[in-house]
Order: C-alpha cells, then sequence, then structure tokens
C-alpha cells in the first residue's frame, strides 16, 4: 500500500468531493423512463482528510491532479505535474514494464469506478500480472481527527496468472514541483510539502530518482531532483496474489 501525505496544506474538501465523474461517452440508460449517459471513466475520486487538501488520479490518462490552497472547489485541481503509477514485471526471463499505468478499457470503456470515499481502477493484465488499485481516504467513524490527517490511501493488488513464479513492483512517481527530497529508510522520501510512503508485508520497499526500477524493479535508495518514486517489489508464486 502506498500512502501520499500532504504537509503543511490546508483546503476545503466539502464541494470537491461531491463531483468526481465526468461521462464521455453516452449509452443508453432509462432510471424510471429517463435516459441518462452511461459514465465512461471519471476524473478520479478526492482522496484526502476533511479540510486537508484533495488528490485526484485520472485513470484514462494516468496523471494526478490535487488542490492545496484554501478556500477551493472542484474547478481549483492542478496538475501534480508527471506524476503517475509504474510498473515492473518478469515472467520466465521475460520483462515487462508500464512507465505511466492507466485503466484497461473494458468493452469500449475505461474500468474505473470512482464513488467517494473510494477509486477502484482496473489496470489490466500485463505479462500475466493483473493490476487491480483500490484508493480510499481516511475513515474513523469513532476518532473524527484521523478523518482530517491529510493522506490518500492507495493500495495495489497484484496477482500472477501465470504457471511460474514471478516478479513484480509498482511505484508511484512523484512530482513535488519543487524544493529537495528526502529519503526515508524503508518507507519513502518525504519533501516539505508532500511525503509518498509503502507499506508490503514481505515486499521490498526502495526509493529513488534513477530508471534502475525498468531493470529489475527496485531503486537505489538515493533521491534527487523533484520526480522520484517510491517502488514496492514482490515475489509471486503461481496464482497468487499480494497487496
Amino acid at each position: 500500500m502506498t500512502s501520499i501525505s500532504k504537509k503543511c496544506v490546508s483546503a476545503v474538501m466539502s464541494v470537491a468531493m461531491l463531483s468526481a465523474a465526468v461521462p464521455n461517452v453516452t449509452a443508453d440508460i432509462a432510471v424510471n423512463s429517463t435516459q441518462y449517459e452511461q459514465v465512461d471513466g471519471t476524473t478520479g475520486t478526492p482522496l484526502g482528510g476533511f479540510g486537508a487538501g484533495a488528490i485526484k488520479f485520472n485513470a484514462q490518462n494516468g496523471s494526478f491532479a490535487a488542490i492545496t490552497m484554501a478556500p477551493a472547489d472542484q474547478n481549483d485541481y492542478k496538475s501534480v505535474g508527471k506524476s503517475c503509477f509504474q510498473l515492473y514485471t518478469e515472467a520466465g526471463g521475460k520483462k515487462e514494464t508500464v512507465e505511466k499505468m492507466t485503466a484497461v478499457k473494458t468493452d469500449g470503456r475505461y474500468d474505473d469506478d470512482a464513488v467517494w470515499p473510494e477509486h477502484m481502477v482496473n489496470f489490466g493484465t500485463i505479462n500475466g500480472i493483473e493490476v487491480m488499485l483500490k484508493a480510499f481516504s481516511p475513515l474513523d467513524s469513532v476518532n473524527y481527527d484521523n478523518m482530517s490527517m491529510p493522506y490518500a490511501f492507495y493500495e495495489m493488488t497484484l496477482t500472477n496468472t501465470n504457471t511460474v513464479e514471478t516478479q513484480a513492483a509498482a511505484a508511484l512517481l512523484w512530482d513535488t514541483s519543487s524544493g529537495s527530497a528526502q529519503y526515508v529508510e524503508n518507507k519513502g522520501f518525504t519533501s516539505s510539502k508532500w511525503s509518498v510512503f509503502a507499506d508490503s508485508g514481505d515486499g521490498t520497499i526502495t526509493v529513488g530518482s534513477d530508471n534502475g526500477f525498468f531493470t529489475n524493479g527496485e531503486c537505489l535508495n538515493t533521491v534527487s531532483g523533484t520526480q522520484n518514486r517510491t517502488a514496492v517489489k514482490v515475489n509471486l508464486a503461481a496464482n497468487e496474489s499480494k497487496k
């Protein structure tokens, strides 16, 4: 699981959370004799603590947008540069990588579902590895203060559909746009405004701006510049799934 934290940021969330989906392909759906357009992909679910800003992942084009200033509404999202999800796979000696992950199309439509407080995305099957995303906001019906913490959570599930053991790694490349980043051992990296941390049972967590991720699924744990990734690499037995 990967979490994004927005530090020293305050913004209004209540309005932004009300609009996540934008239909762009029409289909005939009748509800009480009224025809509606069926949603084909979304601009993402606004995720983050109440009053702490918001992040959206657009699964159609693989980009991120965020609100980091108050007051704000759904029209105030700004692109988070080149931020994106990335993938490394190796199965039976064959390697396949994805530099910018997007939702797969099923029956001609992008396969993602953005209904607050969750965002479900099907990235399809790459090199025999099925990749699914479940993103969500912090929710706590007992301690409401936890719901105002500036976090967005992204849980990747990798399933090996091959008949042999495979290796796979998922990464979140984050563009901080300015300032320097610091490596945090076994977690990820942090900067003055953003932190990208990961957690995975028996997975290997690495960090960096280098392209070693596309060679073996691991980074060199050296951060530099404004674009760094936090990666988690796992071994998958045949038909095994891991988060």
